[in-house]
């Protein structure tokens, strides 16, 4: 078997971004082996002349379209995060955090899922919070978007100033 063949067929086939030892265990191969072959691919990807390139999120890896060619490739996937997880997204955002409650009145039963799944990809993180759990952006959050904890803390703080009551 050839390890670098197998790694980028673990890469285009996974929805989720994979550490070198989810790719290991996968292939049944030696972490070395596997990293190495990440790496020579990294380097193929990134001199060829092709719309898809490998990126790196915290220790995991993942098969991305480039930038410069998204918008063609956005026509004919599905979204990554469902409508309903994008406006619990939107809300936790709007709030400075939100709590499970009032998610879940906002949005269902089914809110506890996305959640599960938001926290899973460290898209949101939780504290507890008396008989409950407080949700707040993650540090994925900020890689997945592309934004900087910055940014956001002064979008948020201008809304407020916008809208006291808020």
């Amino acid at each position: 078997m050839d390890t670098k063949l197998a790694v980028e067929a673990l890469l285009v086939a996974s929805k989720e971004p994979l550490s070198v030892s989810d790719m290991a265990i996968a292939i049944k191969e030696e972490k070395d082996e596997v990293s190495k072959a990440l790496r020579s691919l990294i380097k193929d990807y990134s001199g060829r002349n092709t719309a898809l390139k490998i990126s790196k999120f915290g220790i995991r890896y993942r098969m991305e379209v480039k930038d410069d060619f998204v918008n063609f490739a956005v026509t004919v996937s599905e979204p990554e995060f469902p409508k309903e997880a994008q406006e619990i997204l939107s809300m936790i955002l709007r709030n400075g955090g939100a709590m499970k409650g009032e998610i879940k009145k906002t949005f269902g039963d089914e809110s506890e899922k996305i959640l599960m799944e938001l926290k899973h990809k460290k898209i949101i993180t939780s504290e507890k919070y008396r008989n409950t759990e407080v949700y707040n952006v993650g540090k994925n959050f900020y890689r997945y978007f592309e934004v900087s904890k910055q940014i956001v803390d002064d979008m948020i703080k201008n809304r407020q100033v916008e809208n006291p009551d808020k």
